[in-house]
């Protein structure tokens, strides 16, 4: 307490450092120092399977507004690296529904009237082997022919088989991302960091002005570390990023029967309707 007094009385801004003993005891050795300080941020590390997963919270910070909440961060080579989660506003999405994003694929374009509306959000949900991954090169090519940047989210398939796949149908990926047309964003699927793996997104669309957005899958998420609440809010930052953009979106979802009529639902109870993915698209294509 006098320490503290002394540094109000000299007029400086101090950061104080406290050691954390067991879970259940207070956020310092002593339990004294978070409360004589005006704020108090907690960091952890957590065990991965392959790394330490480091997070903070905010604990208080008197006298002013701040935003809680779990918030990861890693040590660089550049120093310490945050990733705030980004706030889902209720504003005036950029989407317009006379501008319509083609696929060029003549029969599904017909059949959406000219396309996806810009800013909209489509799932497209189908058993292996359907043809989902296409559907997306289709959408992102098509866009890139009309001078559309964009972003393949590649959690499905490595960049480089996405790339030999692509090639194979015509499509020359490699010379695209050297002329900035398109940007490719993977991650580790052990121990991946949800946010970070966000912010990955959105560096890659701001980076080139990306709009179109293919994720190959969000199923992948789920098989991966993530949970179904942290799946849902991860897409629930994605997609109000995107809708303030206006980019467009196509989501990828692996699953044979989620969209199968049962006992009259349009919406079967299986895993995509327990993460409520339907709740967060514009449209479903089965």
């Amino acid at each position: 307490y006098q320490i503290v007094a002394e540094l109000k009385d000299l007029g400086v801004t101090a950061l104080l450092s406290g050691e954390k003993v067991g879970e259940e005891k207070g956020l310092t050795r002593y339990g004294v120092e978070e409360f004589v300080a005006d704020g108090a941020i907690e960091v952890e590390l957590i065990k991965g399977q392959q790394q330490f997963l480091r997070r903070m919270f905010v604990v208080k910070f008197r006298g002013i507004g701040f935003r809680s909440g779990i918030v990861e961060f890693e040590i660089t080579d550049q120093g310490l690296v945050v990733y705030p989660k980004i706030p889902i506003e209720r504003i005036v999405p950029k989407t317009d529904f006379k501008i319509r994003k083609a696929f060029g694929i003549k029969g599904l374009d017909e059949i959406l009237g000219g396309g996806i509306p810009q800013g909209h959000m489509v799932l497209i949900s189908g058993n292996t082997g359907t043809g989902k991954t296409m559907f997306g090169m289709h959408f992102l090519t098509q866009g890139m022919s009309e001078g559309e940047n964009a972003v393949f989210l590649a959690l499905e398939e490595s960049v480089e088989q996405v790339k030999k796949t692509a090639l194979v149908h015509g499509w020359d990926f490699n010379r695209y991302e050297k002329e900035g047309k398109i940007s490719f964003v993977s991650t580790s699927l052990i121990d991946m960091a949800n946010d970070k793996l966000l912010y990955q997104i959105v560096s890659a669309v701001e980076g080139i002005n990306a709009k179109r957005v293919v994720v190959d899958s969000i199923s992948t998420l789920m098989s991966a570390t993530m949970n179904q609440e942290q799946v849902r809010q991860f897409l629930l930052q994605l997609v109000g990023y995107f809708k303030r953009k206006g980019v467009t979106c196509v989501m990828n979802y692996l699953s044979p029967v989620s969209f199968g009529a049962v006992r009259g639902q349009l919406l079967s109870s299986l895993m995509t309707n327990e993460i409520r993915l339907s709740s967060m698209t514009d449209g479903i294509i089965k």
